[in-house]
């Protein structure tokens, strides 16, 4: 296709294009039916010329030219038949052959039409009216007997008129055949034209429906293939195929929606991936994090495991320190039992124990408190 017409073609739109392809397809059809007619009516024309007056007219001519010689032959045996029986049968046949001869003559004269054609079955009109005159007085000689006289007229203006009537009527009748083959030649020649017309025109609908086909489906599948492959490549995941919309079709419209959406597919893409990026670096930072945290937290666990190591040390040591309280006030009471005993030295020794012992409920409390602290130690230490 010419390039000029390509992009004019491209705007049109597919259900156009079909219409137009079918519409020329139609109408080459219509062309074909129109000329086959009209080739086939004239030569059914043509053959009907032929046979109903080409060929009646050349049956005619026959028809004169047999009756003019079976005449011939007919007189000339009136002249020699050896009884008046033999001449009455001869007279009865050229009788009978009058009227076909009349009718034949009058389809001719009817249907005649070339001037040469008319002249000639005038003069043998004209003749075979002298050889009637003639054949009347033949048969009067004969009938007289008078056989010399009988010759005479028949060998002098009977038979030379009845041999006019024969070769005009032969002349017709081969005039007449030859139109017959010159009408069966050209009703030939126009069933031939006719062929040869209808196997050009169908042969150019051949090539312009195959041409229609081939510009229409290539106009169709080209770009729905670029279609399938930009669908192919963005289901692989890749994005970077350039779609070029070239018509303005139905499929130049997905061309274009193809194109739309690989753009949004690509900004999509590019967005996601900057969302990926930040969250990267976020959890980059969040593990980070989660590192420092847990280096400090065995930090302090390892600091909890010593302060819960020193309190148990402490725990011990004021248990210790409980033990040796309580024996001493063991040893005070035993001391204020001596004390009362001993008077002012015992009111004395009383008195400091009493001191002692209050210290030792202090110690005591301490010791809870650290019992404590040294439980939710264990704890957080856990």
């Amino acid at each position: 296709m010419p390039p000029t017409s390509q992009p004019r073609a491209r705007g049109l739109h597919i259900g156009t294009r079909l219409a137009l392809g079918f519409g020329l397809l139609i109408a080459m059809m219509l062309v074909m039916v129109v000329v086959g007619v009209l080739r086939l009516t004239s030569v059914s024309a043509a053959n009907s010329h032929i046979i109903e007056v080409d060929w009646v007219k050349a049956q005619a001519a026959n028809t004169l030219s047999a009756i003019a010689q079976a005449n011939t032959r007919r007189t000339i045996e009136i002249y020699l038949a050896p009884d008046e029986a033999q001449r009455a049968k001869m007279r009865a046949e050229i009788v009978a052959a009058r009227t076909s001869f009349v009718q034949s003559f009058k389809t001719l004269t009817e249907m005649v039409q070339l001037p040469e054609a008319r002249a000639l079955l005038a003069e043998a009109e004209q003749a075979r009216g002298r050889y009637v005159t003639s054949q009347a007085r033949f048969n009067a000689l004969v009938d007289a007997g008078n056989k010399e006289e009988a010759y005479a007229e028949l060998t002098a203006r009977t038979l030379p008129e009845l041999a006019i009537v024969q070769q005009r009527v032969d002349q017709l009748s081969a005039m007449e055949q030859r139109l017959v083959v010159e009408s069966g030649a050209r009703a030939s020649a126009q069933a031939q034209s006719a062929r040869w017309m209808l196997l050009l025109l169908g042969l150019a609908g051949l090539v312009s429906g195959v041409a229609l086909a081939y510009w229409i489906t290539r106009s169709i599948t080209g770009p729905l293939r670029e279609a399938v492959q930009v669908a192919q490549a963005v289901a692989a995941g890749d994005l970077t195929s350039r779609v070029e919309v070239r018509s303005g079709d139905e499929t130049g419209q997905l061309m274009q929606a193809l194109k739309d959406m690989n753009q949004s597919l690509q900004e999509i893409v590019g967005r996601v991936r900057s969302g990926s990026d930040t969250i990267a670096t976020a959890t980059s930072q969040i593990s980070a994090g989660n590192l420092d945290l847990s280096s400090r937290t065995e930090e302090q666990a390892s600091a909890l495991e010593q302060t819960a190591a020193s309190m148990q040390e402490l725990a011990g040591t004021v248990k210790q320190n409980f033990d040796s309280g309580k024996h001493a006030n063991e040893l005070a009471e035993s001391a204020s039992q001596v004390a009362i005993k001993g008077g002012s030295v015992v009111a004395q020794v009383v008195h400091t124990m009493e001191a002692i012992n209050a210290s030792s409920r202090k110690i005591a409390d301490i010791i809870g408190v650290i019992d404590g602290i040294a439980f939710q130690t264990n704890i957080l230490a856990l």
